[in-house]
């Protein structure tokens, strides 16, 4: 999680997504989740968590260009801002097929975009070719005012239905969205209609 890089503005939801995470998640569980915030959040710290998560949530600042170079995820390193690029992921990033789901909580990561040699870029394809099952990512800019109340909802079931051994993650957050759309205070599509689901169910 990066709430704030320098000369970015700063997410200031991103306390409340937390929150919202870790009340997702039962008492006896809590003690396998481990959060990462600002200055936490280094290049080992992430290759380290894709190496044994299943289930990873990052909520920062994220950028896509029509290059590997430019395009990627914003964290902090003492008081400079550091990309996280597409190019580095795809580089150094290890191979991980036990990654159930990833949501990528930062502006524009379900963009793709069209290389000269009509090669797709964007965030989605990296993942999935580390092997990432399913990935959570948004077209547009990140709404994070309110995308903490769609997380906390969806963590909230997807952490029930694992109780039960049912886990069809597309349906859970579906049933997210159709709860937000049904209250007058989040109906509007500026809450809900930039996240999108990708991948297995």
């Amino acid at each position: 999680v990066g709430e704030y890089c320098k000369g970015l503005k700063s997410l200031k939801g991103v306390k409340n997504e937390i929150r919202s995470i870790k009340k997702g998640y039962s008492r006896e569980k809590e003690q396998n989740a481990f959060i990462k915030e600002d200055k936490e959040v280094t290049l080992k710290a992430l290759l380290n968590t894709f190496k044994s998560a299943s289930y990873i949530h990052i909520a920062s600042h994220g950028v896509i260009t029509n290059f590997l170079e430019t395009s990627g995820i914003y964290y902090t390193k003492g008081k400079s801002n550091m990309l996280l690029s597409l190019l580095d992921i795809r580089k150094k990033f290890s191979k991980n097929p036990h990654i159930s789901l990833l949501t990528l909580a930062c502006c524009y990561s379900g963009k793709l975009e069209m290389k000269k040699n009509e090669e797709i870029l964007g965030f989605t394809p990296i993942f999935f070719t580390l092997g990432v099952q399913s990935i959570i990512a948004n077209t547009i800019t990140l709404h994070d005012d309110t995308s903490y109340i769609i997380f906390e909802d969806f963590y909230e079931r997807l952490n029930e239905h694992n109780k039960k051994d049912e886990n069809n993650k597309n349906s859970l957050f579906m049933e997210t969205l159709r709860k937000m759309k049904s209250k007058n205070e989040y109906k509007h599509p500026y809450v809900w209609a930039f996240l999108e689901f990708y991948g297995l169910p």
